[in-house]
């Protein structure tokens, strides 16, 4: 947004709130939302009273209604990366004053408490649970059915550790001066091979526990299996089972 000098922007999503939304588009829009919101620049705001399928973009300068897109296609089609550059869509943008201005009002309506509300304050938001296949085929790692994580996330955790992770701060993240914890452990991916012919996995990290904490009662011990579980939004939850 600082990037296009955008200073407001409202983001209407139709449908999810009917047939439900996944995951990952949920928590991002969640986070998406929060920024905006921090910044004073605008907010997502998800309509609940029917489904909405329209696809209506319009745009303001100096707090009036210019210019409108009207069509099949999301906005993001515009971008020259966007990945779905060449599936068919049809659109049309129109700056007849008149249009504009009825498309505005349309929009506005969208926004009002009796149609739509912010994502934020939505609590029965219906999510759809999508499949993690990023880890297919990779070995050691097996697939946990939805009712066993629900079982372990009502367990009592017999003993828990705090490990501190040494990392970078984000505006520090490209500094390479060996101060920054740019090479710190957690980003063992980014170390040198294990050897000439096969690189790092990305999925590769690796937490350094000091004495003090692998040494405390319960702490797994060496060449002994644990499991780790799960990830819960965009956080790793990390629970150890003793075998």
């Amino acid at each position: 947004m600082d990037e296009c000098g955008i200073s407001k922007v409202c983001l209407n999503i139709g449908m999810y709130f009917i047939e439900g939304m996944p995951e990952g588009a949920y928590h991002t829009a969640i986070k998406i939302n929060e920024k905006w919101q921090k910044a004073g620049t605008g907010e997502i705001r998800i309509i609940k009273a029917f489904k909405y399928h329209g696809k209506l973009f319009c745009f303001y300068k100096d707090g009036k209604p210019f210019s409108a897109i009207i069509g099949s296609a999301n906005l993001g089609v515009i971008k020259l990366e966007a990945s779905n550059r060449r599936q068919y869509e049809m659109s049309a943008i129109t700056t007849n004053e008149q249009e504009v201005v009825e498309i505005a009002g349309h929009i506005e309506k969208l926004k009002m408490q009796n149609c739509s509300e912010n994502i934020a304050l939505i609590k029965s938001m219906p999510l759809v649970r999508e499949v993690n296949t990023a880890l297919n085929g990779i070995e050691l790692v097996t697939s946990v059915p939805k009712s066993n994580v629900e079982f372990y996330e009502r367990c009592k955790a017999y003993v828990s550790f705090f490990l501190k992770l040494k990392v970078p701060k984000k505006d520090e993240r490209h500094l390479d001066d060996g101060k920054h914890y740019t090479k710190s452990n957690i980003n063992v991916c980014y170390a040198a091979p294990r050897s000439k012919r096969k690189a790092r996995d990305w999925y590769e990290t690796q937490l350094t526990v000091g004495a003090d904490v692998y040494r405390m009662e319960g702490y797994p011990e060496k060449n002994k299996p644990f499991f780790v579980m799960k990830r819960k939004r965009f956080f790793l939850i990390i629970r150890i089972i003793m075998l």
